[in-house]
């Protein structure tokens, strides 16, 4: 099927049509709409790419990480959909850097500086290997049979909407994905920042892309780092 366009100011005249086997043309039929409305549609559209695109990779991730990490689900998991804003909101509240603007969240916080009431308790600052420096998180960890967050920065900026997906793991699990993840640019997702939180909010490890780690709040060992 073909179709002919005619546009007059913002309307869109669209003649659809056929043609038979002599090539005669034949109608089937005639719409028109606004280019307002089509462009209105199209960003809908994106929209909805954009979000099924959003979960069909987190989604992904994790089972990827499950798969091929032989883990179970219930030592690995995205934090469920209605528990993700509040986890993050906590996180935000008690480290994001609001001195610029209050909308400042996590993104590039490990590079660019915590909020300084956090910086108080900021506990070092390490150049690290990034595919091996997780090694050392039973040992920096003390609470070794409790969950964390674990947080992957999907590179947007306040302006543009932040982006993280968040997961629960144990230490043991988290050490495992972190290895595949820093061999395959987080499976094909680019090399992306990350944070590892307390679940009491205690403390915060910020890998950024620079190969450093921040460290912030109490309760780390980090002995492994100071004795290097």
């Amino acid at each position: 099927m073909d179709h002919l366009e005619h546009f007059k100011g913002d309307n869109i005249l669209t003649l659809l049509y056929e043609k038979d086997k002599d090539r005669h043309i034949f109608h089937i039929k005639t719409f028109s709409s606004t280019a307002s409305k089509l462009v209105k549609i199209a960003e809908e559209v994106l929209g909805r790419i954009m979000r099924l695109d959003k979960k069909t990779g987190i989604f992904r991730l994790e089972h990827e990480v499950v798969t091929q990490c032989g883990i179970s689900k219930d030592r690995f998991h995205k934090v469920n959909g209605n528990q993700w804003e509040n986890i993050y909101q906590k996180i935000v509240d008690q480290y994001a850097d609001k001195t610029k603007t209050w909308k400042n969240g996590l993104h590039w916080a490990n590079t660019n500086g915590y909020s300084p009431k956090s910086m108080k308790k900021l506990q070092g600052c390490y150049a690290v290997d990034d595919s091996t420096w997780f090694y050392f998180l039973p040992q920096m960890i003390k609470e070794e049979n409790k969950m964390v967050y674990f947080l992957i920065d999907k590179g947007r900026t306040w302006h543009e909407g932040e982006e993280f997906w968040i997961f629960e793991s144990y230490i043991p699990e988290l050490v495992k994905a972190l290895d595949l993840l820093s061999h395959t640019a987080f499976l094909d997702n680019g090399w992306l920042d990350y944070y590892i939180v307390s679940k009491k909010y205690q403390w915060i490890i910020g890998f950024n892309h620079h190969n450093i780690i921040s460290c912030i709040g109490e309760g780390l060992n980090l002995d492994c780092f100071k004795n290097h």
